[in-house]
């Protein structure tokens, strides 16, 4: 069944980017503070930043069908 893998999948993502998302903001946090010339906080940016265009290169590997597209554009309103 696509419709449960991609559920799955999509899942995983949406979490994953989740988790990104956040320790992202948190980074950037820490470079407006105190530590805003730390070489590892700036690393710790770019790596995040990395990771986060890597699962968004991911997005069109999930192969979703148009019409579920379209039923979950207009279900999520």
């Amino acid at each position: 069944m696509p419709c449960l893998r991609w559920t799955a999948a999509g899942n995983a993502l949406r979490s994953s980017l989740k988790d990104l998302a956040a320790t992202h903001k948190k980074t950037v946090m820490e470079l407006r503070g105190d530590n805003g010339g730390d070489d590892d906080v700036q690393k710790r940016l770019k790596d995040t930043e990395n990771q986060i265009c890597a699962l968004l290169g991911q997005i069109p590997a999930l192969d979703i069908p148009i019409d579920k597209r379209i039923l979950a554009y207009f279900g999520s309103r």
